[in-house]
C-alpha cells in the first residue's frame, strides 16, 4: 500500500500482483450490470458480445472492460467463490470520484444488498475502510441514496486522476 497526497487529499494506492486477482471463472455479472463507455452500453443491460463461455470478444474488448476490477476480484471481498458477485448477488467496486470516494454495491438481483450476507459485508466494508457506501438498486438502475454532485464532477475527476496516475508513475509504481 502507498500512501499519496494528491490535491490535498489522503489517497492510497494498491499495487496489485497479477498472482493476486482472482478469476473470474463463470461470473459475467459486471457483463449485465455495470455500463461501458465504449460499447454505449447502460447499466443493468446484457452486453451484446456477452455469450455461453463469457466474451465474444474478450482479445479486443474495450479498455473499461479489461481494466475494471469488482471488489471480489482484486481482494477488496476476503473468502472464498461464495462471495463472487453471481453468488452474493452484489457486486463491490469502488468509485473514487469525488474524493474521498465511495463504495459501490451493485445488485446483481433485486433486493440482494438486503440479504444478510451482503448487509455483513457492506457493514463490515464500510467500518474497514471508512468510506460512504452507495447501494445502486437493480430495479432503478440507480443508487438508492442519491448524491448531490458539483457541477465540475467530471472536470475535477479527470485532473484528479491525472494527479494520480502523475504522482504514480513518479513513485515508480507503475515500474512494477
Amino acid at each position: 500500500m502507498k500512501d499519496l497526497r494528491i490535491s490535498g487529499t489522503p489517497v492510497s494506492l494498491k499495487v496489485l500482483n497479477v498472482s493476486d486477482i482472482k478469476p473470474c471463472d463463470e461470473c459475467k455479472a459486471c457483463c449485465t450490470v455495470v455500463g461501458v463507455k465504449e460499447l454505449k452500453k447502460s447499466n443493468y443491460q446484457q452486453c451484446q458480445h456477452e455469450c455461453d463461455s463469457g466474451c465474444a470478444i474478450y482479445s479486443e474488448r474495450p479498455d473499461s472492460c479489461r481494466e475494471y476490477l469488482c471488489g471480489w476480484k482484486w481482494g477488496m471481498i476476503e473468502g472464498d467463490e461464495r462471495r463472487r458477485p453471481d453468488h452474493l448477488g452484489v457486486i463491490f467496486d469502488f468509485q473514487p470520484f469525488p474524493p474521498p470516494g465511495a463504495i459501490r454495491v451493485w445488485e446483481v438481483w433485486p433486493g440482494a444488498a438486503s440479504s444478510p450476507r451482503a448487509q455483513y459485508l457492506i457493514r463490515k466494508l464500510q467500518d474497514k475502510y471508512e468510506q460512504s457506501v452507495l447501494v445502486i438498486d437493480q430495479q432503478l438502475g440507480e443508487a438508492c441514496n442519491i448524491i448531490e454532485l458539483p457541477d465540475t464532477y467530471w472536470k475535477d475527476a479527470e485532473q484528479f486522476h491525472q494527479e494520480i496516475e502523475d504522482k504514480a508513475r513518479a513513485d515508480g509504481l507503475f515500474d512494477r
